[in-house]
């Protein structure tokens, strides 16, 4: 690794899995992700900023959608048998390229159906909430910080989930978390998971490619929007004057 680019020091805790060999560094907007190899294994560490109680439910998530035959990064277990330390993960490293055509897509599309039909009674993650709930201020979104007709414009988006079924969603299928090979679809990044409307992971999906009503739509751009407004000001901003636009 460069002298410039100096290992972090959570990465000295990975000697509790096994043999670790630092690679480099991968994108990840909320978490620190490093490609690594664990005894001779592809792999990927990951450090989590969430509560314990919340990084639970997503590692819990994730072990049973495994078992049910879902690709996902089950974490791999330290060799007592937690799931995590002090926030860190390790996951293996999935095979597969993003998505790039309308059959991708149609299979990612089927990939959430299955997720959302056997989560349909899991429980709201630890200080969490969905769009359906109506929220303000949560840890994920926080629409206090938005301007008063931006912040109605989001409610009155999230008005139109009242009555849909509810699952775990995955929150953010987009083309850099998704990988595709023959075999297989595979959904990686689950910090964003909550249970909420199931139509929002579908609503996600390119329009070219998956269709979705417009209001569901809508309210994923509110979503996203409460999201990012003091992360990401400028992209909030677009999603608000597209949902704006909408509205008009």
């Amino acid at each position: 690794m460069p002298q410039s680019d100096p290992t972090p020091a959570w990465l000295i805790g990975l000697a509790s899995w096994g043999e670790a060999e630092i690679l480099r560094p991968l994108s990840g907007a909320r978490n620190r992700l490093y490609e690594i190899t664990l005894n001779g294994r592809p792999s990927v560490a990951r450090r989590s900023d969430r509560p314990a109680a919340s990084l639970e439910w997503e590692l819990s998530l994730l072990r049973r959608l495994a078992g049910e035959g879902l690709a996902v990064p089950a974490p791999l277990p330290l060799p007592g048998g937690a799931l995590s330390q002090d926030g860190v993960v390790v996951m293996p490293k999935l095979p597969g390229a993003p998505p790039d055509s309308t059959d991708d897509w149609r299979r990612v599309a089927e990939f959430l159906q299955r997720l959302h039909t056997l989560t349909r009674d899991w429980p709201q993650r630890p200080d969490s909430a969905g769009a359906v709930d109506q929220p303000r201020a949560a840890r994920d979104v926080d629409l206090d910080q938005l301007p008063a007709a931006a912040r109605a414009a989001c409610l009155a988006a999230w008005r139109t989930l009242a009555e849909q079924p509810r699952s775990v969603v995955h929150g953010d299928p987009h083309a850099g978390k998704i990988l595709i090979d023959d075999d297989t679809v595979a959904l990686l990044d689950w910090d964003e998971a909550r249970v909420d409307a199931s139509i929002l992971d579908i609503a996600a999906l390119p329009p070219a490619h998956v269709a979705a009503p417009a209001w569901a739509r809508r309210a994923v751009d509110a979503w996203e929007i409460g999201c990012s407004w003091l992360r990401e000001p400028a992209y909030a901003r677009e999603r608000l004057a597209a949902l704006q636009g909408d509205n008009c």
